[in-house]
């Protein structure tokens, strides 16, 4: 799936990273070194986690 820079800020605005564990409202980091993913990205499992939301909400 290829994650949209719009895709990526709705999901950082609404839940935490479940694969990096960055909090609600910051971006994705690289777990390695702790630098923040390219601009406009999130991890995979971050935009799951979202999408699991609105199922849940429905």
């Amino acid at each position: 799936m290829i994650i949209t820079p719009d895709m990526a800020r709705r999901a950082r605005i609404a839940v935490r990273c479940p694969h990096c564990r960055a909090p609600q409202g910051s971006q994705c980091v690289v777990l390695s070194n702790g630098k923040a993913l390219r601009t406009g990205t999130c991890h995979p499992a971050r935009w799951d986690a979202l999408s699991a939301t609105y199922r849940g909400a429905a």
